[in-house]
């Protein structure tokens, strides 16, 4: 029954750290979205190119 808990609760935590991962990410997308359009209409270049 322990063995079960336990897995239960990793399985928890991993999904809570997967989900806050993710927020991260698509905030973090946001972010440079905003501070750095230029990449989003020329996303093939390279920061050099763009001078970033």
């Amino acid at each position: 029954m322990k063995v079960i808990l336990t897995l239960l609760k990793i399985i928890v935590l991993l999904s809570v750290v997967l989900a806050v991962a993710a927020t991260a990410q698509v905030g973090y997308d946001r972010y440079v979205r905003n501070k750095y359009p230029v990449r989003y209409i020329c996303p093939n270049s390279t920061e050099d190119e763009l001078g970033l």
